[in-house]
Parts: C-alpha cells; sequence; structure tokens
C-alpha cells in the first residue's frame, strides 16, 4: 500500500489533491519549444521536468511508473519520445489530454516542417537551397549541443536509479546498451527482442537462482498507484481502430501518389521499433531509393530537424510535403505517427493490470533496465551527430555543469547556449560547426 507521502505526488482520479490537466499542460507546453536533440533528449526533458524536478506546483509521475511507460513505448513501434508524452497526457487528462498533448507537441515542428518541405518541393532543381539549411544548422550549434547535454544527464541519472546496486539490473543496462550501439540502426526489430530476454532474464534470476532474494525484493517493492485515466473499452476501441484503418490503408489504390505515400508512412509506422534516429534509414531506403526524392534533399531535411523542437519522426511532413505539397504532409504524419499513438494508448489500460502481477513486476525490473540501457545508447547516436568540434564539446560541458551544479532551467539553459553557439559560429570561432 502507498505511503501518504507518496499518495500525495500520483496522480489519482479519487483524491482530491491529484494534480489537474491544466497543472501538467502548464508544465509540459514549454518543452514543445525546446525540445531540440532527438527522442533521447526528449526523454531527458520529460524526466527532468515530471520526476525529478523539485518544483512543488510541477505534477508528478513515480520513477518506476515513467521507465515503464518508456519500456513499453520503446516495445511497440512508433515515435517513443511522443508514446511517451502523450501516455503521461492520458494520465492526468484522459483521452481528450493525450490528443491535446500530442497536438500541442507535434504542431510547432509539424508546421516548420511542411512549410520547408513545401519550399524544397518548387526549390527541387535550386543547387542554392543545400548550402542555406546547412549554415542554418551550423547557428544552431549551441542549441544541439545543450540538448545533448541533457541526454548525457538524463542517460546516467535513469540508469543509476533503474539499476540501483543491484548488479543484474546493472548488467541488463549495460548489454542492453552494447546491443544497441553494435547493431546497425536499420535492424530495428531487436529492440522489441531485447527488452523481451531482458525481462526474462530477470524473472529467471530473481525466481529460480535467488528465490530468497526474489521473495524480499516483491515484499519491499510498493508499486506506486496509478491511474492511466483510459478505460478499457477505449482501450480496445484505439486497437480496433488501429487494425481497421491498417486494412483500409493497405488496399488504398498505389497509382496515386498521396495514397502511396499513405502507405509507405504507415507501414514504416507499424514497424520501426525503437523510433528516433532508426526511422531515418528505413525512410531512406522507402524514399531515396524508390525514386521519390534525391538524397541531397532527404539528407536536407535531416539536418533542418536539428533545429527544429519536438519529436524526429517530424521530417515525415516535409519529405510528404517535398513529395506531394500539403496533402504529403498530411499523410506524412499520419501515417508515421498513428500506428504507434493507437497502439500505446490502447495497451495503457491493460498494462496498468499487468503491471500489478507479481511475477510481471519482476519482468518489468528487467525491461526498465535495458530500457535506461537504450537511453545510455543515445548517448553514442547522438554523440556521432553533435561532436563535431571543439564548440560542440564547450558548450555540451557547459550545459551539463549549468544544469547539474547550478540549476539553471532547461529553457534558460538552452536558450542561452544558443545565443552563445550562434556568435561563435558567427565569429567562426572553435569549428567545424556541422558534420563533414
Amino acid at each position: 500500500m502507498a505511503t501518504t507521502e507518496q499518495t500525495a505526488l500520483l496522480p489519482q482520479r479519487a483524491l482530491p489533491s491529484k494534480p489537474s490537466f491544466r497543472s501538467f499542460l502548464s508544465s509540459f507546453w514549454p518543452i514543445t519549444f525546446i525540445a531540440f536533440g532527438g527522442p533521447q533528449a526528449h526523454v531527458a526533458l520529460f524526466h527532468e521536468t515530471f520526476v525529478a524536478s523539485p518544483a512543488e506546483q510541477t505534477p508528478k509521475v513515480p520513477q518506476s511508473t515513467f521507465l515503464e511507460l518508456y519500456a513499453l513505448a520503446q516495445s511497440l513501434p512508433g515515435p517513443g519520445s511522443t508514446q511517451l508524452a502523450t501516455s503521461l497526457g492520458a494520465t492526468f487528462g484522459g483521452i481528450s489530454g493525450a490528443i491535446i498533448t500530442f497536438l500541442i507537441w507535434h504542431l510547432p515542428g509539424f508546421f516548420v516542417m511542411t512549410f520547408a518541405g513545401v519550399w524544397f518541393h518548387s526549390h527541387l532543381h535550386d543547387p542554392s537551397s543545400l548550402p542555406l539549411v546547412q549554415r542554418v544548422t551550423q547557428y544552431a550549434i549551441g542549441l544541439i549541443s545543450a540538448a545533448y547535454a541533457f541526454v548525457l544527464i538524463a542517460a546516467f541519472k535513469i540508469v543509476g536509479t533503474a539499476c540501483a546496486d543491484d548488479n543484474l539490473k546493472m548488467a541488463i543496462a549495460l548489454l542492453s546498451m552494447f546491443i544497441a550501439v553494435v547493431i546497425p540502426p536499420a535492424s530495428s526489430s531487436w529492440v522489441f527482442i531485447l527488452l523481451l530476454v531482458a525481462g526474462g532474464l530477470a524473472y529467471f534470476a530473481y525466481s529460480t537462482l535467488r528465490p530468497a532474494q526474489s521473495d524480499r525484493q516483491e515484499q519491499s517493492d510498493t508499486i506506486p498507484e496509478w491511474d492511466c485515466n483510459l478505460s478499457q473499452t477505449t482501450g480496445i476501441i484505439l486497437l480496433l481502430i488501429c487494425a481497421v484503418t491498417t486494412v483500409i490503408v493497405a488496399a488504398l489504390p498505389s497509382s496515386q501518389l498521396g495514397y502511396k505515400m499513405l502507405k509507405i508512412f504507415w507501414r514504416i509506422g507499424l514497424c520501426v521499433f525503437g523510433g528516433g534516429i532508426i526511422v531515418v534509414p528505413m525512410l531512406m531506403n522507402e524514399i531515396v531509393e524508390s525514386g521519390l526524392l534525391p538524397s541531397s534533399v532527404f539528407l536536407a531535411g535531416f539536418g533542418l530537424f536539428g533545429c527544429v523542437p519536438g519529436p524526429m519522426f517530424n521530417i515525415a511532413p516535409f519529405l510528404g510535403a517535398a513529395i506531394v505539397p500539403l496533402k504529403g504532409a498530411f499523410f506524412g504524419s499520419l501515417g508515421l505517427f498513428g500506428p504507434g499513438i493507437l497502439l500505446q494508448l490502447g495497451l495503457l489500460p491493460f498494462w496498468e493490470r499487468i503491471r500489478r502481477i507479481k511475477s510481471a513486476q519482476i519482468i518489468l525490473q528487467g525491461t526498465n533496465s535495458a530500457a535506461s540501457g537504450l537511453i545510455l545508447a543515445g548517448v553514442w547516436m547522438l554523440l556521432k551527430r553533435t561532436m563535431v568540434g571543439p564548440t560542440a564539446f564547450a558548450l555540451t560541458c557547459t550545459a551539463a555543469a549549468a544544469t547539474v551544479v547550478y540549476r539553471v532551467p532547461p529553457a534558460y539553459n538552452i536558450v542561452a547556449h544558443g545565443v552563445v553557439g550562434f556568435l561563435l559560429v558567427a565569429l567562426n570561432v572553435g569549428g567545424p560547426f556541422s558534420e563533414n
């Protein structure tokens, strides 16, 4: 049974002290304007805001719940950080809260990337477009470096919390990180298998190899009360919508370019596990190798993403608009985001019940450890793209120190380093400022 202190922190429908969706939204919407750096950085921002923040007015979720929601998102296809955000929105506001949270999270980047995609569509044969985008990316080096600092902090903080002093959990996290770093991003199906193996390993170790410790662990671990604010009926309806839409999309004629784009993006949205950077090679294979767009435009959109806050899956409206303006942007977003969001929200009501089964609790300890290892792997995945020169390294270090030592709020931290990075690029000090 949860303690009084725990109960006061958790969102529960039955308690008058439950934080309102409005209070959640007031803390969430500023993140949409500083969420640079990709999914790992986004998870870091969510964790810092809704788990680790000392601010009393900020609504909180338990560390274990946060990790479980993240693990569920990682084991399902789709945009991991967006699925986590919508799950948090549902926790405080039900299905309407999930929808509002998704729109606030998605739309700023959607409009920017759609505009850019339309512009590229009209300048596909203009050689001056790519240097312009590359230059904009260079001037954003401070924003990207500061976002990477949040990845570093979150990775080690979450790993430390999820694994605590348990050597087995730490081994699972390190194995998860090792596999994620070594296996090529295009091999995306490993994520789901990895989480299953990690959970099974934890269950086997605790229940078979160390049964006495397992019993003590089950007795001592209190699963915090958590209300996902979604009924099982709602979950079933969402899962049915996903299944029916998949059938309808598969039956659409590929002869129309707009429908063809929807089929491509929906298919990728259904099979891309791990999200984020993993979706890039899949998109490149479907869009560039098939001749729908030249690789130069695709890479320009990928570079532009670093200058735009929000989910990495917002590259979909860029690619869609560059091929079929406006209609392509809508179909691209619907296809890439739709399956994962429907699956995540559809499974949440059942996930709440499953997580309270004792054997499931032990398995979840393994999946939580594996999920923390995936965040640690994000350190390397982003390192290759962000540490391009002395300025990037210096800004990352100072941004990390500003957060850890001086407790500078994330928004001020990112904006300040964005300004400093802009000035250093303008003065040509500390280059190179982008990948060669």
